[in-house]
């Protein structure tokens, strides 16, 4: 899972570079918050924050008017629904509705998703799931240039393979820059998630 990044970067250009979520400029947005903002689309946090809080109680009112209330990850879990809804803010203050299985916010999810694609990479559901929080995502992300630079340049077609198979009856490798090679798509299909080194024999 990716965690939230401190804000540390004072122009947009210099956080999308790095690849974090927000910057910040020391300069109030139009509705007057001193906060950072997102990288993506030059949002204020806090006024992004106050958006979902007002859909959440837009949306709250319509459940309670239906008949339908704010739901514990018990009953969720009980009754085999994907989400549950406290009411009370995740841990980067949004009020949202909360993945069943992880406990994720949906916002934060969502947020962590588009930054993934963005970058490149994570695009399937295995590869975010197998991704550790300590992965250096810049190398990643140069890892996968690699790929792109020589597919515009050379006549073969160029994949980036998990050394170490993310799916496989006896292993589940991780989504990091050490277990990522570049290598011809011929090989990689043969490969499959049937070979890694140090393998154990099969009798």
């Amino acid at each position: 899972m990716i965690e939230i990044q401190a804000v540390q970067f004072s122009t947009r250009a210099s956080a999308r570079a790095a690849g974090a979520i927000t910057y910040f400029t020391g300069k109030p947005c139009k509705n007057g918050h001193v906060s950072g903002r997102y990288t993506a689309s030059a949002n204020c946090v806090s006024c992004q924050i106050i958006r979902e809080a007002a859909r959440f109680k837009v949306k709250s009112a319509a459940k309670k008017k239906s008949g339908v209330s704010l739901r514990p990850r018990a009953k969720a879990i009980a009754s085999g629904e994907k989400t549950y809804s406290t009411g009370k803010p995740c841990i980067a203050g949004h009020i949202s509705e909360r993945d069943t299985t992880s406990g994720l916010c949906l916002i934060c999810r969502r947020l962590r998703d588009k930054r993934l694609r963005s970058l490149g990479f994570g695009r399937n559901k295995f590869e975010r799931r197998a991704l550790v929080k300590w992965a250096d995502l810049s190398k990643i992300k140069a890892i996968y240039s690699e790929r792109d630079t020589r597919n515009a340049q050379g006549s073969i077609r160029w994949n980036v393979d998990h050394i170490v198979p993310l799916r496989s009856k006896l292993v589940c490798g991780l989504h990091n820059e050490h277990n990522l090679a570049v290598i011809p798509s011929i090989d990689n299909s043969r490969k499959s998630n049937k070979y890694w080194p140090d393998m154990p024999e099969i009798a």
